[in-house]
């Protein structure tokens, strides 16, 4: 028995956290491996002891993400294991049972099914947990000799440790003691560390007690961010009904008008789904609409504003890089129209954000928040971009009765997943993000594997961005793609080898956003893992760039000139960086909003022009901007 820290769950429901997955493994250990992992069966008590082990259930206190609060685990030879957490506001229980895995919301009331990488993390969490790799078989994994190394004054023997499916993981053995001291894993995203320690011995085994996140000083005994196991009890009978999904209560629903359907107009604007939605009973807000969003989430500014309570910390990961979350308790959200349909949900567990800083400068209005996969998943969620109405179905009624194509739809880390083809057979599994303004992010593992740079595509290179920071990227035209049964040629896609935020995945391909999901009426059944698509008066269109080639950012009443695209209409007219804008055709850029912006110079015609008043170094000049295809 080796556990790990558990509390890194809140934090991967609202960051969407994804691991590496390794293909399957023929099970082998090298000699130099072997007689490692003998030395440490012998250390910890021998292997007659190991094999006299059925199973074991842990209770201890956890201090992680900035809270406390206690750890108890359920575990059974092989394949089998249940854990529960509690934090503050924040409950969460992932189980695993063979090849059925499982986890709730941060309410203890709606629970995923676990499927993909996500479920081969799970089966390598308890092969870990049970070291099956100390079996003659190594379980059916792979043991190899990484690296004999020294750090803080001791020398370690570091063993690759492969299991038949998940990622790997490196454990660092005390070359006087034989005992694990160190567990790395590396992630798709992430690279965690733990620390082992207060080792005693349990039934026969020596065994670990105190499981840090950094090193233990000398003479601590618990660790500032980590677990300490109170109780380690060995082959205690354990009911087979203990490793099932459990039967969630789920928060109640209130349909405002009709039993079983609301339909609730939106605001298509900056590309992004907008919703009104009210929190605890406060005015409306508005709110993005987001299937990427692991978690429903609140601006910091807008939480505080209507007196929310916050606690603990976390890091998130948005398209380019991390920020830092908070969590809060909601009583009740509920979105609605101007009509007066629509649906509340009553005792959410929420993430709080900074998303002011980022995203108001670019949409010029204020984002009270994002709702996300807890709220979302709840329903059949319908997003009709051509007549901007997003219709919530419950599930137990839900009968599809459109004219499209049904889409196999995974979960990573909440987010829906699909599986598309690039050019000529490049296949891989696609995020399907509301929240993603852009037509096509592919990422930087797709683009080596597919060699999508090649020199015949003209190319220009952006900047984009979101919560969590900026990130570069290469726009140019593909030569197909295809979604299910739909294709179409020259589609626009952003080509990125960046190895952070979620563009550096390498489990997933690329994300795909409202410039492609606008093509079509969605239907996301999250029930049923069925994203279905129909076809609508933008799917026959053809992808441009913008024609502008400039972006405007707003703060206050100010607004100035970013992200001058290379070669574009923008460039030629001289625009600058950091030009503040006075006004477009005669009126003052603040009588305009983002919409009329994209309308007049993000999809106006090729070849039209546009005055351009502008302020740079204290004159004032006017320019002309003549918008242009320059993909």
């Amino acid at each position: 028995m080796l556990t790990r820290i558990p509390g890194r769950h809140p934090a991967a429901i609202i960051a969407a956290m994804l691991v590496l997955g390794a293909a399957p493994a023929r099970a082998s250990i090298t000699p130099e491996a072997q007689e490692i992992v003998d030395r440490y069966i012998e250390a910890t008590g021998g292997r007659m002891a190991l094999e006299a082990e059925s199973g074991f259930h842990m209770k201890g206190r956890l201090s992680t993400i900035g809270l406390t609060g206690t750890y108890e685990a359920w575990i059974e030879m092989p394949d089998r294991m249940v854990e529960v957490v509690s934090l503050g506001a924040i409950q969460v229980r992932t189980g695993i049972n063979g090849d059925q895995a499982w986890r709730t919301d941060l309410s203890l009331q709606n629970l995923q099914m676990l499927s993909g990488r996500e479920l081969e993390s799970e089966q390598a969490d308890v092969w870990f947990q049970t070291q099956q790799w100390l079996g003659p078989d190594q379980g059916g994994g792979q043991v190899s000799l990484a690296s004999r190394s020294y750090a803080m004054g001791v020398s370690y023997n570091v063993l690759d440790i492969t299991p038949p499916a998940g990622p790997s993981r490196r454990l660092w053995f005390n070359s006087n003691s034989g005992l694990i001291e160190r567990m790395v894993v590396r992630g798709d995203l992430h690279t965690s560390e733990q620390y082992y320690s207060g080792y005693k011995r349990i039934a026969g085994r020596l065994r670990p007690t105190v499981i840090g996140e950094t090193p233990m000083a000398d003479g601590d005994e618990t660790p500032e961010q980590g677990l300490v196991l109170d109780s380690i009890a060995v082959n205690v009978p354990m009911a087979d009904d203990l490793f099932h999904p459990p039967v969630t209560e789920k928060s109640p629903i209130r349909w405002l008008k009709q039993d079983g359907t609301a339909q609730v107009a939106f605001r298509y604007g900056t590309r992004h789904v907008w919703v009104r939605a009210s929190i605890n009973g406060a005015p409306p807000a508005d709110f993005l609409l987001d299937t990427g969003a692991g978690l429903t989430a609140l601006d910091v500014n807008y939480a505080a504003s209507i007196g929310l309570a916050t606690e603990g910390h976390t890091d998130v990961d948005g398209m380019g890089a991390s920020g830092e979350a908070q969590f809060a308790r909601v009583r009740s959200l509920r979105v609605s129209g101007a009509n007066g349909d629509g649906v509340e949900m009553t005792g959410l567990k929420v993430g709080v954000i900074d998303l002011s800083s980022e995203l108001e400068p670019v949409m010029w209005r204020k984002v009270a928040g994002l709702i996300g996969h807890d709220f979302i998943s709840r329903f059949v969620t319908e997003i009709d971009y051509d007549d901007e109405t997003v219709t919530f179905h419950d599930p137990a009624t839900f009968t599809y009765t459109g004219h499209g194509a049904a889409i196999p739809m995974g979960l990573a880390g909440n987010c829906p997943t699909v599986h598309a083809t690039l050019d000529d057979g490049c296949e891989g599994e696609f995020l399907v993000d509301v929240g993603n303004s852009f037509n096509l992010n592919v990422h930087g593992s797709m683009v080596r594997r597919c060699r999508l740079f090649t020199p015949d595509r003209k190319e220009v290179e952006v900047w984009g961005g979101g919560f969590g920071g900026s990130f570069s990227a290469t726009v140019c035209r593909l030569s197909r793609i295809k979604l299910g049964p739909y294709e179409w040629d020259d589609p626009i896609a952003a080509l990125s080898l960046s190895t952070h935020g979620m563009v550096g995945s390498t489990d997933y391909s690329g994300n795909i956003g409202n410039g492609i999901l606008e093509r079509f009426r969605c239907t996301f059944d999250y029930a049923r893992h069925t994203l279905y698509l129909e076809p609508g008066r933008r799917y026959n269109d053809r992808d441009h760039f913008s024609r502008s080639g400039t972006l405007f950012l707003r703060s206050g009443d100010h607004v100035v000139a970013a992200g001058i695209t290379p070669h574009s209409g923008a460039e030629k007219a001289g625009l600058r960086p950091q030009d503040e804008i006075l006004e477009v055709d005669g009126r003052p850029i603040t009588n305009y909003t983002p919409e009329d912006l994209d309308r007049l110079l993000e999809d106006g015609p090729a070849g039209t022009s546009h005055e351009i008043k502008v302020r740079r170094d204290g004159r004032d000049k006017t320019l002309t901007l003549t918008l242009s295809d320059i993909l």
